[in-house]
């Protein structure tokens, strides 16, 4: 019976210890939601490491194309097959007249972003998390869309070392619920257990007193 409970304590702590984390995480995310940069009004220096980026995009770089029936706009500098999916690379204009690589993964995402005239339009609305790219960034397409000499003169104005990758915030604190029900479910435990202490006792009380 003494093994029996101790089992039941670790296993009711790390249940409490998972709540605890997911529901620390669930906070943390929340604020970062709350918090997120605008991307209508991003510059260069406010671009760091794990900040939370929303807002639409009204314009990215590209270079037109010569087609078989008419010429066409090329945006996407890069398309990355990735576990999650293919990510397409588009370089986004900041407030500041520097740019940012957008690696967007959402069909819908692509689709309204292909649908800009030359790369300009005001219809796709992104919300992402500053990380790093997940494969070197096409310098000759930015060379040849930015109207660049060199790849020292891209790195001048594209910020290549930081990329925003789309995520979608919509169950972002969720980690809060799950937290709490991983808490929960340990307390239920607990009471369950004392419940079952007590009618044992009662019980054995019971039966001595008939005796």
């Amino acid at each position: 019976m003494e093994i029996i409970l101790k089992k039941r304590d670790i296993i009711i702590t790390i249940i409490v210890i998972i709540g605890i984390c997911f529901f620390l995480g669930g906070m943390r995310d929340y604020y970062n939601v709350k918090t997120a940069l605008a991307l209508e009004t991003l510059s260069g220096q406010e671009i760091r490491n794990g900040k939370y980026v929303k807002g639409i995009v009204k314009e990215y770089c590209g270079f037109m194309v010569d087609g078989m029936s008419k010429d066409s706009f090329n945006g996407r500098s890069v398309t990355f097959l990735g576990f999650t999916g293919e990510l397409d690379f588009y370089t986004i204009k900041l407030q500041d007249g520097q740019y940012i690589t957008l690696m967007a993964e959402r069909r819908e995402t692509k689709r309204t972003l292909e649908n800009y005239q030359n790369g300009r339009g005001n219809s796709t609305y992104i919300e992402g998390i500053i990380t790093s790219p997940v494969t070197e960034l096409n310098y000759a397409w930015l060379q040849r869309a930015l109207g660049r000499n060199s790849k020292e003169e891209v790195e001048e104005k594209v910020i290549s070392q930081y990329a925003i990758k789309e995520h979608d915030f919509s169950r972002k604190g969720m980690g809060m619920l799950y937290g709490l029900g991983c808490i929960l479910t340990a307390a239920i435990i607990v009471v369950s257990d004392r419940i079952e202490k007590i009618i044992i006792e009662k019980s054995a009380t019971v039966s001595l007193q008939s005796k």
